[in-house]
């Protein structure tokens, strides 16, 4: 396996990220409000509710709503091009901060670290000033992940560690930076440990009874269970993100959940072809290098 590409295999639950990120915000009710709905109905009602709120009042906090909602919606070029809009135009030091985060993720997503990495420095900066120090924590996990994007081990560990200090005096939740210490697990080769730290998220997000972020630990897990070559625990694991993921519209989860399956399918000499299809479709229109190189990885790869 090409360390190149087993880097990026670990998921990036995109659904758990704008959840935690709008649970840590400083409880002002138009964000309340609009994760409410998010967790209820979906981002397209969030972001129904953050466009009416922009035509109500022009409010600049729900125009970054809406971008997050179109983050959501998978719709990068609409949500990027909201946020420069407010970088442009939008003088509250929150709403630019918020969107030099989001930017930070947006460009990690396409694969422009470069610009990844300065929108999270500009974005923790900002968050230093206001003195959020759970949106401190949340910039730092985006500089780990970059920095893992880059193979930069050495940087990740500390920025890693960065976030867990942070993380003692704001009780953040710790999901996230499991799923990012599982990638620079993978990155020392160190498959146990990954697996380890996929299933500690897995009982973080349980615990928030967080459906989208359990059943993309989950995949993790039979992942990890199936390159280790234990089949039959990882077809379990497997199993029970399928039987989750039923009850939710966990559409990017799903994708993986088809590469996993691919995976079993394809060293048990069994259908995979039709899996491998759906996933390339979808990454037609939703190109995320993540499970891109997923799918390469499990195409191109033997068996263990």
């Amino acid at each position: 396996m090409h360390l190149r590409i087993l880097i990026t295999t670990l998921i990036l639950v995109t659904t758990t990220l704008v959840l935690l990120f709008f649970s840590q915000q400083d409880k002002e009710s138009l964000y309340l409000k609009g994760n409410s709905i998010l967790e209820r109905e979906g981002a397209t009602a969030a972001y129904d509710f953050f466009s009416e709120a922009v035509r109500q009042s022009g409010n600049p906090k729900a125009l970054f709503g809406t971008a997050w909602s179109e983050f959501i919606n998978g719709n990068l070029a609409q949500a990027e091009s909201t946020c420069r809009y407010l970088l442009a135009e939008s003088q509250e030091p929150l709403v630019r901060a918020h969107s030099h985060y989001l930017l930070g993720y947006l460009t990690a997503d396409t694969n422009r670290t470069r610009d990844a990495f300065h929108h999270f420095s500009r974005a923790y900066s900002m968050y230093q000033d206001l003195d959020k120090d759970k949106n401190m924590f949340n910039a730092t996990l985006g500089l780990a992940r970059v920095s893992i994007d880059n193979q930069d081990a050495t940087n990740a560990e500390t920025f890693l560690e960065q976030a867990r200090i942070i993380s003692l005096r704001c009780g953040t939740d710790l999901a996230f930076y499991h799923v990012l210490s599982k990638k620079l697990a993978v990155l020392h080769r160190d498959y146990p440990a990954a697996l380890q730290h996929a299933k500690q998220a897995y009982d973080l997000y349980e615990l928030a009874d967080n459906r989208p972020g359990m059943a993309s630990a989950l995949n993790n897990i039979a992942f990890f269970l199936l390159i280790m070559g234990q089949d039959q625990e990882g077809l379990i694991q497997l199993e029970r993100a399928t039987r989750l993921l039923d009850g939710i519209s966990g559409i990017t989860e799903t994708q993986y959940n088809n590469v996993c399956r691919a995976l079993y399918n394809k060293c048990h000499d069994l259908p995979y072809l039709s899996l491998q299809k759906e996933v390339e479709d979808w990454l037609l229109e939703h190109p995320l290098n993540d499970l891109s190189n997923f799918l390469d990885l499990v195409m191109a790869s033997n068996c263990p």
